[in-house]
C-alpha cells in the first residue's frame, strides 16, 4: 500500500522522515528533496523475534558537508496481528554529534511538511481521516493526535494510521494530509511559539509512533 519514489513527488519513500531545512555550522542542507544531507548505516541491523514482538534495530548517521552531524538510533516493534490489523511502534532517537544541528519544515506560506510521514502507492476510494473525522480536502497546520488514510488496491482495502506518542516533545503536532496519497506528522511544526528544533550534543531527542495496519471489507 505504500510507494517509493513516484514520479510526482520522488523524494517520497514509503514509510519515512526526513526534514527540508537541517542547520549547522553556519551551513543549511536538505534531508528532504535535494539530499544535500543523507544517511548512512552505522552497522549491520540487529533483528529478533518472540512469541510476543519482533523487533528490528539500526543504527545511522546523518551526514552534509562531508562530516557526520547526527546519529539516529531507529527500533521497530512489530506485533502479532489482531483481527484484521497489526500495529508497529516506530521509536525513533537522534542525537547532534560535534555541533548543534537545526530542524525545520517547509518554509513554503501555509505549510510545513518535514518530520515522519508516509507515501501511499496508487489507489482507488481514497479517505482521509484525522482524530475520528473524515476529512473534506485537503489540511495543513492542524493539529492532530492521529491521522489515516484508507483506499483500495487491486480492489483490496487498507488503512494506515499514524498516532504520535502523548510523551513526545511538542505533541499533539500539526499534519500536512493529501488526498493524492501522503499523511505526515510535522515535528517541529509551524507555530507562533515554535517552528524549529535544535539537536544538541549529548541532548538525545527520542520521538515514537505507531502505526496501524488494517484490512477493509472489500463491499466497502
Amino acid at each position: 500500500m505504500l510507494d517509493d519514489f513516484p514520479q510526482d513527488h520522488y523524494h517520497h519513500r514509503g514509510l519515512f522522515w526526513a526534514w527540508p531545512v537541517v542547520e549547522t555550522g553556519g551551513k543549511r542542507y536538505d534531508l528532504w528533496m535535494n539530499m544535500t544531507a543523507s544517511h548512512r548505516s552505522d552497522r549491520a541491523p540487529v533483528t529478533s523475534a518472540t512469541a510476543v514482538e519482533a523487533r528490528l534495530d539500526a543504527r545511522n548517521l546523518w551526514q552534509a558537508g562531508g562530516r557526520d552531524i547526527v546519529r539516529e538510533n531507529l527500533r521497530v516493534t512489530a506485533y502479532p496481528a489482531q483481527g484484521e490489523a497489526r500495529e508497529l511502534l516506530v521509536d525513533l532517537t537522534w542525537e547532534a554529534l560535534s555541533a548543534p544541528v537545526k530542524l525545520e519544515g517547509s518554509q513554503e506560506a501555509g505549510k510545513s511538511y518535514g518530520g515522519f510521514s508516509a507515501r501511499f502507492a496508487p489507489r482507488e476510494k481514497t479517505v482521509l481521516r484525522a482524530d475520528g473525522q473524515t476529512l473534506s480536502k485537503d489540511e495543513d497546520l492542524n493539529p492532530h493526535h492521529w491521522a489515516e488514510l484508507e483506499g483500495f488496491y487491486g480492489g483490496k482495502g487498507a488503512v494506515l494510521r499514524i498516532t504520535s506518542d502523548a510523551e513526545n516533545p511538542g505533541s499533539p503536532y500539526q499534519w500536512c494530509l493529501r488526498n493524492y496519497g501522503f499523511i505526515g506528522a510535522s515535528f517541529p511544526g509551524r507555530t507562533a511559539a515554535v517552528d524549529s528544533y535544535t539537536l544538541e550534543p549529548g541532548k538525545p531527542l527520542t520521538l515514537r509512533f505507531r502505526v496501524r495496519i488494517g484490512d477493509l471489507e472489500q463491499t466497502k
